[in-house]
This record gives structure tokens, sequence and C-alpha cells, in this order.
């Protein structure tokens, strides 16, 4: 473990290019994006909007035709600016996590997206920021429910010997006994 915090609480961007290796993918990135909404579980958060600051970098897939200069064929800035206000205006949330789901997926959704780091903190609650901070990848698998894993492998035994030894769970039928009808 290190005593260096400083890619966790430093610029997001400062995070992304702490996570990569020696090739790192294109970034595209929106700092102190600030709008106002009305968010919060508080009673004294309801009825009153509050200032909210996104900021949010996005990892990009390599591009098939690099250096074509159409606006139509990158991820721009005005799609996270959009995917932000899209949440915004979709329904009043109680939780900034649920707000920053929300627009991560979103933006996940556009084909060049590989994974976003989103930061998203209240302004006005505080002397300081109150915020949350995801990251979110495209190709990440989603987690399994409790209880669900590996599917097991079946035996019937039919012989006095045990089957090989098997990766992961095993079922053992023992012959069912021969009834006369």
């Amino acid at each position: 473990m290190t005593d260096d915090h400083s890619p966790a609480f430093g610029p997001l961007d400062a995070r992304a290019g702490a996570s990569t290796g020696p090739n790192p993918p294109d970034r595209l990135s929106l700092r102190d994006h600030v709008v106002a909404a009305e968010i919060g579980a508080f009673q004294h958060e309801r009825g009153r909007e509050q200032r909210l600051r996104f900021n949010v970098v996005v990892e990009l897939l390599p591009q098939d035709r690099p250096g074509d200069d159409d606006v139509d064929r990158i991820l721009s800035y005005d799609r996270l600016t959009e995917a932000i206000a899209a949440e915004l205006r979709a329904e009043r949330l109680n939780l900034l996590e649920t707000l920053a789901e929300r627009v991560a997926a979103r933006i996940l959704a556009e084909p060049q997206a590989a994974r976003v780091f989103l930061r998203v903190e209240k302004l006005d609650l505080a002397p300081g920021a109150l915020g949350v901070e995801i990251v979110r990848d495209r190709a990440a698998p989603a987690a399994e429910p409790a209880g669900q894993g590996a599917r097991p492998v079946v035996h019937l035994l039919t012989t006095p010997a045990l089957p090989a030894p098997a990766e992961g769970p095993a079922v053992l039928v023992p012959p069912a006994p021969f009834l006369p009808l």
C-alpha cells in the first residue's frame, strides 16, 4: 500500500493517467462544468436548486481512421454535457451516486467511449464540495448475482470408480436401482 493519495484527490485526468500502461488511450475531458439542479434526499434540499460540478474524463477506443477531421466521427464535448443535461431532466433524484451511474452509462453508450471517470459534487451544502467519484468500464462484465457462479458438471456414476476431479462444482449422481415393472 502506498501513502501517495495524489491521484485519488487530484484532478480527475491525473487519476485516469495513473491507471494506464505504456500505450495510454486518448482521453476526452470536461472540467468544472457547473449546472444548477434540484437533487438530494434531505428535506432542506427539496424545492430548491443547488450547484453541481461535473468533472469527466472519457478514455476512447482507438479510431479506425485517425486524423480524420470529421466531427461526426468523434465523441464531442457536447455529448458529455448533453448526457448530464438529459439525466438531470429525466427525473428528480435523491442521490449523486444514482446521477453519476446514469450519466456514466449514457456516456458509455457512445460508440467511441471505453471507460469513464466521473466526479459530481454539490457546491452549496458545506464550506467545501461534497461529492462522489466513479469509474465505469464498457468492457467490465456484470457482477454475478449472489449464489451464481460456475455451472456444476453432472457425473452419472456407472462404475465404482469416481470421475477425475473437475474444475468448479460437481454433482455426483449414483445409478438408480433397477425396479422391475
